[in-house]
């Protein structure tokens, strides 16, 4: 099964651009992207054929909405003439298909001001919507639209109200494990990360053996991973190896596995720790609470600065 799948269309009828595309780039995300036709036949042979996925954001555009809107069902009915002239009149999108089908996501512990809404309209972003939910029964599947982008719907905050659901979405089935040795999971990801895409070469060491290992899951499957050890030196824990798979990047995983360290760290009663991270994720861990110090330092050739937080 893949991670996470982010989908978006291309721009319909007379429209030049299309609000779903621009949201969805602006992301920066490092799953998944797929672009989406507005062909009815063409449509349905991508989905059928798309592997499955752990999660698919799906989003479109809705130039009646004046605001992002989650779309908690699809219907199975289509209508409307698609972008190579081919036409559905009020037609089921599954003959034997159920009448609707619904997102198998909780939103009851969602906190943020979004509306919500039980009718994806007929046209292609219900069809596709339906298309999924029917065909992917263990994904969490969600579908997205947006409004046009004005000066009070900016992509910067219809971009920030996406990402915030996204983050929701698979926070809700995060688990942060702790395990007094050294554990296949973290090994994996740090070789995937640290090895694999950054070339470190010396990546285990002795530190390893008297650490803490923290291993962030989505359900069962590993995502992020990182060490807390004592480090005598400086009379401090010091957290080290954080790292966070490419798909999963982006989405507040990095800050969750922080504070899961900080509350294991509060339980033990200690309320300092230090970090060296890459010179390059500095402000990352500033916007965490973490002051730096020091000297610039090279790990491997890789700028590091040392950073602490008091809690």
């Amino acid at each position: 099964m893949k991670d996470i799948l982010i989908t978006y269309f291309v721009p319909f009828g007379n429209r030049t651009t299309n609000a779903s595309k621009e949201v969805v780039l602006s992301l920066n995300l490092s799953c998944d992207i797929l672009e989406l036709p507005v062909e009815w036949n063409k449509a349905k042979e991508i989905i059928d054929t798309l592997e499955e996925y752990r999660y698919i954001f799906m989003f479109g555009e809705a130039g009646s909405y004046k605001e992002l809107t989650i779309e908690k069902c699809a219907h199975n009915i289509s209508n409307g003439v698609d972008n190579v002239k081919k036409v559905r009149e009020n037609t089921s999108i599954l003959i034997d298909g159920a009448a609707e089908l619904y997102t198998n996501i909780d939103f009851s512990s969602f906190n943020e001001d979004i509306r919500f809404s039980e009718d994806a309209g007929k046209y292609l972003c219900n069809y596709s919507y339906y298309l999924v939910l029917n065909r992917f029964k263990k994904t969490k599947a969600l579908f997205i639209h947006v409004s046009y982008i004005d000066e009070i719907n900016t992509l910067e905050s219809l971009s920030k109200k996406a990402k915030s659901i996204i983050e929701y979405v698979i926070s809700k089935d995060i688990k942060i494990k702790t395990y007094d040795s050294k554990q296949k999971d973290a090994i994996d990801i740090r070789l995937e990360v640290f090895v694999d895409e950054q070339r470190f070469i010396d990546e285990f060491d002795a530190i390893d053996d008297i650490s803490t290992h923290f291993v962030c899951y989505v359900n069962s499957h590993p995502l992020a991973t990182a060490r807390l050890f004592y480090d005598k030196k400086i009379d401090s824990y010091h957290i080290g190896r954080l790292a966070v798979r490419k798909a999963y990047r982006h989405l507040g995983i990095g800050t969750l596995m922080l504070n899961g360290i900080e509350q294991y760290l509060n339980s033990i009663n200690a309320h300092q720790v230090v970090l060296g991270s890459q010179v390059q994720a500095k402000e990352f861990y500033m916007k965490c609470g973490y002051e730096p110090y020091g000297d610039i330092f090279l790990d491997e050739d890789s700028p590091h600065i040392m950073m602490k937080k008091v809690f």
